[in-house]
């Protein structure tokens, strides 16, 4: 099954140009525009997403009162902070505001990714991670530094999965 991800980004160029890149690493992505929408939809107990991406400068809410929200309420999922404001006390207040991970624009993609599949490793039950190991010895082989190479192939899993 496919890592879930929600995309809170008001500017819809980068929101669908995240979700085709998340979507073609064997993600499924669901873009919403607003901090508002955001937590109407996270804080649904029938919707589950294993990751969000969170832009800061949102309409209405922004980005560090949708985290602090979040916390508040007691619901745990990672979040990246995704955005222009990358002074050290913006940083800074994503931390204290309960990111997990905080990135400044522009930033490349493939480190964008590495830190998306870094904030999802821990969340995977064992099982998962288990059929993660399997595939990457039968793909690939055992030994080296294999954590760096299953990370790698992550996506090779995700679309073998489907």
């Amino acid at each position: 099954m496919a890592q879930r991800v929600l995309i809170v980004e008001d500017e819809q160029h980068l929101a669908e140009g995240l979700r085709f890149n998340l979507e073609a690493e064997g993600f499924e992505a669901e873009v919403l525009d607003s901090g508002e929408r955001a937590l109407e939809r996270l804080l649904d107990p029938a919707q589950h997403f294993d990751l969000v991406v969170l832009d800061v400068m949102l309409p209405g809410k922004d980005g560090f009162a949708v985290v602090s929200e979040l916390r508040q309420q007691k619901h745990f999922v990672p979040v990246l902070m995704l955005t222009a404001r990358g002074r050290p006390e913006d940083v800074l207040n994503g931390f204290a505001a309960g990111a997990d991970d905080y990135l400044a624009k522009p930033v490349e993609l493939a480190i964008l990714l590495a830190r998306i599949r870094a904030e999802i490793w821990p969340i995977l039950d064992e099982d998962q991670k288990a059929k993660i190991t399997d595939f990457w010895d039968t793909r690939h082989g055992v030994g080296g530094t294999a954590g760096d190479r299953l990370i790698s192939s992550f996506r090779e899993f995700l679309a073998s999965e489907r």
